[in-house]
């Protein structure tokens, strides 16, 4: 609970530094990336403070090239 709690107040400071910046300088596709970035950290970093299994993204990369290698070789 205490990961979890930290991870959205480290979540909130980062949208109270970052946000005006990027609204002074009228920047409305940074902001909504920036949005959809931090949300799926935070979203990640409240997984990992449960505990919870996260598959590794390079497997999946290595699903998709795996036959393709298998061609080649």
């Amino acid at each position: 609970m205490k990961g979890s709690l930290f991870v959205i107040i480290s979540s909130v400071l980062i949208i109270i530094y970052e946000l005006p910046n990027l609204k002074g300088q009228n920047c409305k596709k940074e902001i909504y990336s920036f949005a959809f970035l931090l949300l799926i950290a935070t979203i990640l970093g409240i997984l990992k403070s449960f505990n919870v299994e996260i598959p590794n993204p390079l497997k999946a990369v290595e699903i998709i090239y795996r036959p393709l290698n298998n061609i080649f070789n």
